[in-house]
């Protein structure tokens, strides 16, 4: 029931009990409703703290698990580096680079001073570079570490 439009029916004329009954009833359905829409925010406010402490512990739990990722990937890389199979010939051009401890170098220049032929060594650096370990740097013949290879190598020291 609409306590204005009471309201505007009994404006200017005397409150009679029939008049008086109808608007002390509007008035108890508007304190009901005050007091059912009052319960209601008091249980929808129960519910968002709920949902507050469950968002916290959630986000706690992601990062638990973020680390957790973290940890793991690194991990593996460790592993994928300590379980990398190269060859022989591989093996000994990253020797070189870990004697003369440079990062680029003219692998040209080792042709005739390690015990492979071209053809073995090229074969070598192939390999190298198909493992990411080493890169074409700049000019000709040289060669240099990736990230990769210099986490190997270090590993290996």
């Amino acid at each position: 029931m609409d306590i204005t439009k009471i309201l505007g029916d009994i404006k200017g004329k005397v409150l009679d009990a029939a008049n008086f009954d109808l608007l002390k009833h509007a008035y108890e359905l508007q304190e009901n409703n005050i007091e059912q829409l009052k319960s209601n925010n008091e249980a929808l406010k129960e519910s968002n703290e709920q949902y507050i402490e469950k968002l916290y512990i959630l986000e706690q739990e992601i990062k638990k698990l973020q680390k957790l990722i973290t940890d793991y990937e690194l991990r593996l890389e460790k592993l994928e580096l300590n379980e990398l199979e190269i060859s022989e010939i591989a093996d000994a051009i990253l020797n070189l680079y870990l004697k003369t401890d440079e990062t680029v170098l003219n692998l040209k220049k080792y042709y005739g001073v390690m015990p492979y032929t071209k053809i073995e060594i090229e074969s070598g650096i192939g390999e190298l570079s198909k493992k990411k370990i080493l890169l074409p740097w700049r000019s000709i013949g040289n060669y240099g570490l990736t990230d990769i290879g210099k986490k190997y190598l270090a590993g290996r020291k």
